[in-house]
């Protein structure tokens, strides 16, 4: 190769080099950010203009204090799963121990060997359970996230979930429930959704 064309391709590249550092700058060039516009402090009082009259700021509303009877009750879960042989849609206060034994049997049909019946002391405690039916996939399932009680009853709030349209499921019949255990308490329960 002579050196006529050797300088030529050298030109030819400096000049591929230049043409893409310009382009460089050109596609990423970086224009500086507003200055920020400074905020009086939160402690200093704002300066009313000649033109607007000032409005007086709302009160706020105070919050609703429980009354001395809205106490949360703690609770314990027995059984939660998203299969038993319980296929409706069923809520459960159970207070005796023969109403217990019978639930139990019938959510543990399709368990294989039995779970042994929880001891419940009847005395001082009760069973709360929620079924949510029976459903041909997985993705769903309830829960019962809070015990309130009030001045003439016991509120049990319940989460239920299903699954979002066109989600990936267990393709499989479900028939999710919660079971838990909480202090005897004789008022009316009722169930929140």
């Amino acid at each position: 190769m002579n050196q006529k064309s050797f300088i030529n391709i050298a030109v030819i590249i400096g000049v591929i080099i230049l043409i893409g550092v310009a382009g460089y700058f050109v596609v990423n060039r970086q224009t500086s950010p507003p200055e920020p516009i400074p905020l009086p402090p939160e402690n200093s009082a704002p300066t009313p203009s000649p033109i607007s009259t000032p409005t007086p700021s709302p009160t706020p509303k105070p919050k609703p204090t429980p009354s001395v009877s809205d106490q949360k009750q703690s609770f314990e879960t027995v059984a939660k799963r998203g299969y038993s042989g319980h296929y409706d849609r069923k809520d459960y206060v159970i207070k005796e121990n023969s109403e217990w034994r019978s639930l139990w049997d019938i959510v543990n049909t399709t368990v294989a060997p039995r779970p042994v019946l929880p001891s419940i002391d009847f005395g001082n405690e009760m069973i709360i359970a929620v079924f949510q039916g029976n459903h041909s996939t997985g993705g769903y399932s309830i829960e019962i996230i809070e015990i309130l009680e009030k001045a003439n009853s016991l509120e049990v709030t319940v989460k239920e979930t299903s699954p979002s349209p066109g989600s990936i499921v267990t393709q499989a019949f479900t028939q999710p429930f919660h079971i838990i255990k909480t202090k005897r308490i004789d008022k009316k329960v009722v169930f929140m959704r």
